[in-house]
């Protein structure tokens, strides 16, 4: 704890806990910040579907998108998946519906 500037009582001028007040010269701020702020927000679901259909159109005019009927795999591993992508140069950006 802060030792006070001047007792309480008996010199005449205001009473004060500490020289660190935010009416001090070099003090606290009076409503400074509380910590880190998160803005997170959930966008509505009319709005999410709304820019999906929005990207998958204008990766559909660029040529992006590719669609395929059928896709038979020889086995159900992930790894033989994985070296799928990897050899056919898909990218990070590849989803399977």
């Amino acid at each position: 704890m802060r030792s006070k500037p001047w007792p309480q009582k008996g010199t005449g001028r205001a009473r004060h806990k500490s020289r660190f007040g935010p009416q001090w010269k070099g003090g606290y701020k009076v409503n400074g910040p509380k910590g880190p702020t998160s803005f997170f927000y959930v966008l509505p679901k009319e709005k999410r579907i709304e820019g999906l259909c929005t990207a998958l159109t204008v990766k559909l005019h660029q040529n992006d998108v590719h669609f395929v009927d059928s896709f038979d795999l020889p086995t159900h591993q992930p790894t033989y998946l994985q070296e799928l992508v990897e050899d056919r140069f898909w990218g990070p950006s590849i989803l399977f519906v």
